[in-house]
């Protein structure tokens, strides 16, 4: 089964498509500084549209959702704008929008494994040649954890779960 992994997020969207354990295709889409939060919203989904999911338009797809920021780190109140996690939000909202039959995956520990965990393709600095290189995504985080997500969209498919991202 194909599946399609994307990691969205207020900068960086990381996008990952699997097929059991082989990686088929992975990118990091970089928002440009003077990109207004609703127009990379609408902007990466239809990069996402044109350059991954019309190559695979079967597959299925799961988008990381958001949770309620924790006010706390280390044990300390911490206090940080939310804007980031409510443009984060924009951003799932459109890629849901256009594909209502996504699977909304809980945020949490994607993409957070051993990096020798991951496909060859997806460990080290990202190749220079490939968009995001020179803007601050020189990791392949993102594409980790939307990798993470596409083998969340597998389990689940045959389980009929549905995740409360409350």
């Amino acid at each position: 089964m194909i599946t399609i992994g994307i990691d969205p997020g207020a900068k960086y969207t990381g996008v990952s498509v699997r097929n059991g354990m082989e990686c088929l295709l992975s990118s990091t889409y970089v928002r440009p500084d003077d990109t207004p939060p609703i127009a990379w919203a609408v902007e990466v989904s239809r990069l996402i549209e044109e350059e991954v999911i019309s190559l695979f338009p079967d597959a299925k797809i799961g988008i990381e959702g958001v949770t309620v920021p924790n006010a706390y780190n280390q044990g300390k109140l911490a206090l940080n704008s939310p804007k980031y996690i409510i443009w984060t939000g924009i951003v799932v909202g459109a890629l849901a929008a256009l594909h209502p039959d996504a699977v909304i995956v809980r945020p949490g520990k994607n993409g957070s494994q051993p990096v020798d965990t991951y496909p060859a393709d997806l460990q080290g600095r990202r190749p220079k040649e490939l968009a995001g290189s020179n803007n601050g995504a020189g990791t392949r985080n993102h594409e980790r954890s939307a990798w993470d997500v596409a083998g969340e969209v597998e389990f689940m498919v045959g389980q009929k779960i549905v995740l409360d991202i409350k």
